[in-house]
């Protein structure tokens, strides 16, 4: 309904199609990378720089870098402007893996990764403990769940979860990480 959303969702495909054929290459481009990563992987090339030149080259990168441009900074203004329709986000194959994992990371305020990381393969639980927390009926954690792990059975426990709970098991597994 909102051109600007609608503008700020064609760039987000762009930049998905865009990361999805470096990964094709196995290439990912350093603006690509998260702020915390792209500023390590800078400060390495500047200690290790062969040359003068090479140091010139590294220190003029990061004015280039603008990580609000990125795939994953077009995915979090994203998520940010559709507010209430996040719902929508909240469903894997209705939004794609890229936007679920922005969307739930928001909605638990949880690390983006830590959300990626629990939509691998065994690692359902973690997912409808984060679908939980995030206000999921049973119902909607389940069918998001068997997305990810088809042929397991959801921990029953979960229902039992309040969103509260859930939100503090999580924070909690992140602390003794």
């Amino acid at each position: 309904d909102d051109p600007a959303i609608a503008s700020l969702a064609m760039s987000v495909l762009a930049a998905q199609s865009r990361f999805i054929q470096s990964q094709r290459r196995m290439e990912l481009p350093l603006g690509e990378l998260p702020a915390e990563l792209f500023h390590v992987v800078i400060a390495i090339g500047l200690r290790h720089a062969a040359d003068d030149t090479a140091r010139a080259a590294l220190e003029r990168v990061p004015l280039r870098y603008d990580e609000a441009a990125s795939r994953l900074g077009l995915l979090a203004r994203l998520v940010a402007a559709m507010r209430r329709g996040a719902v929508a986000a909240m469903a894997i194959d209705h939004a794609g893996l890229a936007l679920f994992a922005s969307a739930l990371a928001t909605q638990t305020r949880q690390p983006r990764e830590s959300v990626v990381l629990a939509c691998h393969e065994g690692q359902g639980a973690r997912l409808a403990l984060a679908l939980r927390s995030a206000g999921l009926s049973l119902p909607e954690i389940e069918r998001q769940y068997l997305l990810v792990e088809p042929a397991a059975r959801m921990p029953r426990a979960i229902a039992t979860l309040s969103p509260e709970h859930a939100a503090s098991m999580l924070a909690a597994s992140r602390a003794a990480s």
